[in-house]
Order: C-alpha cells, then structure tokens, then sequence
C-alpha cells in the first residue's frame, strides 16, 4: 500500500481532483445500498491514516467500470460478504490511475481516465455564441435547460427557417465523463409546432471530452462549420415523408413491435390515439410521434425521446415496415 500525501485529499470543504492508482492508494471499500441508491465508500490510504470518501450516483458506475466491473454483477451474488470479495479483487488488480472529483462533503461525484478534461457550460455555450458570430450568421439564444445529467443550451437561427420549419442549432454538455459534447439540430414544424430533433450523422456531430479545453473548443468550432450548412436539409426529408405512403395498419403493426422493449404502455396508447388521426405517409407517423412528444406528455426525458424518436423515423434511421 503506498500512502498519500494529506495535502493531496483532506482539503475537506473545497472542490478539488485525485489521481489515485486503486491498486496502490485504496486501503478499503464497501459497497452498499441505502433504499434505491448504490454507494461505495472508499478508504483512501494517506500519511495522517485513511480518509474516506464516498461515491454516489453516477459515479458508482463509473468507479466500478474503471476497475472492470458492473453494478449488476455485485448485487447478484448471493452474499454481501462475496459481494465485498469481489469487489476488493478488482480493486486491487487495477493498476491504472484514474481521476476522483471530490464535491466539498467528500462525495465522489466524477471518476475518470486522466485524458479526461471537464468543459464548463458557460465556457462552452459562449463560445458557440462567438463561433456563429464569427460565421456572420444571425441567431437568437433561447436559453439553457437541464435534464438528468445533461446541461443542453439552444439557439434559433432565423436566416435557416423557411415557411415549413424554425431550425435551431442545439449543444449538449455533461461534465460526469459519461457523455460527449453533442451538436445537433433541432426543429419546429410550423403547421403544428411539433418539435423534432435531427439524428441523422449529417447533422449530429459527438466530441468526446479529451486532450486540453482550448483543443475540445477547436474542434467544437470545426465541428459547427461543418454541421451548420447541413440543418436545413430537414426540409428534403419532410418533402419525401409526404410522399412516403404508409398505411395505419402498417404504422400500428410498427409500433407494436417497436414498443416492446423500448416504449412505456402509456406512451403506446398516447402513439396509438395519435396515429389514428395523422395522415397515411412516413411524415404523417413522424408528426404523430412528435406531436405526442411535444403536447401530450409532460416528462422531460419522455419529450426527449419522442422528438429524437419522429426524427429517426423521417430521416430514414429506424426502418418502418412498407
């Protein structure tokens, strides 16, 4: 067991970032369930004796998948000191480093590789700003919001929508080293102001958070002069819906075996009601998909998915059975 420095982990009331090798610093861990919560509570060798940290939430997952294992195989075993066993054997057969951010209370909130760079929101989301300033496009900024993990800020670009469609460029951040900076399009039909969001790889561009901030931000700007041209293709893909003949035996044949593993009961039946009014065509189904996903439910991560969802399904992702 090698011993920290307390200088390098006590800091306790401040932000602050460890790399540890689990091999050589971690003196203890337990692993525990309070109500439906997972938590590891961890023992971190120091020169002034061990200090605990606890790691919550997303970053179980993430500590457990640096040491090569899941959640899902600790809670099957049949016993809680095997679970333990198992465990402390992959701990300390871990010899790579990995990074522990520490929030004020000495919780784990992050655990990643050292190539891993956080990007604040604000850093990022202004930049984008001076990246379509500096493209002379005109835009209008509608705000951030945040859902689960993910900080998603948007921006209207007037010069791009046409009588059919308000196109917006959207940009999704997390800084828990479990999702990439996304950039994408996102959509409002104007007949109905369905909203729908583009997944096509035309107009979805993923930048994975290694190398320095100034590197991410370079290729973030790369990234939105090769992604913005693209966005008002959506309209091609509505055109060619409308003449996509689609039958609503076919459309609810498709979604019922669509929804098996994918979709919740209430969500069919919502689907279901929508579908028998929209129209017979490829973008008639995509209109009843987004309609729901904008007007009906009022989950967040529910609108998110059905608005993705009538994108595959225009642009031709997910395949519909004609």
């Amino acid at each position: 067991m090698i011993v920290m420095s307390a200088s390098d982990i006590t800091q306790k009331g401040t932000w602050r970032e460890i790399e540890i090798i689990p091999s050589q610093h971690i003196a203890s861990a337990v692993f525990y369930r309070r109500g439906k919560y997972k938590m590891i509570r961890l023992g971190i060798a120091t020169v002034d004796g061990i200090y605990y940290l606890t790691v919550k939430n997303i970053a179980v997952k993430q500590f457990l998948n640096k040491v090569g294992l899941t959640i899902t195989k600790l809670i099957r075993q049949r016993s809680y000191e095997r679970m333990q066993e198992i465990l402390w054997d992959a701990i300390v057969s871990t010899d790579n480093p990995i990074i522990l951010s520490i929030s004020p209370n000495d919780t784990v909130y992050r655990v990643t590789s050292f190539q891993y760079t956080p990007v604040p929101h604000r850093v990022l989301f202004d930049f984008v700003s001076g990246v379509l300033d500096e493209m002379q496009l005109p835009y209008q900024f509608k705000g951030v919001y945040r859902l689960g993990i993910n900080t998603f800020a948007t921006w209207r670009l007037p010069s791009m929508s046409n009588d059919v469609v308000d196109v917006y460029l959207r940009c999704r951040n997390a800084n828990t080293g479990e999702t990439s900076i996304k950039l994408y399009g996102y959509y409002t039909i104007l007949v109905c102001r369905n909203g729908l969001t583009s997944s096509r790889l035309s107009s979805t561009i993923r930048i994975v958070h290694k190398s320095s901030l100034a590197d991410i931000l370079s290729r973030v700007r790369n990234a939105l002069y090769e992604l913005i041209p693209k966005l008002p293709t959506i309209t091609r893909f509505i055109d060619e819906g409308k003449k996509i003949q689609l039958p609503r035996s076919i459309m609810l044949a498709w979604l019922k075996q669509y929804s098996k593993k994918k979709l919740p009961k209430e969500l069919v039946r919502h689907l279901e009601r929508e579908i028998a009014k929209t129209e017979e065509t490829l973008f008639g189904l995509s209109q009843a998909i987004t309609y729901v996903g904008t007007h009906v439910v009022k989950k967040p991560r529910w609108r998110e998915m059905l608005q993705e969802l009538g994108g595959k399904v225009l642009e031709g992702e997910i395949e519909v059975m004609v």
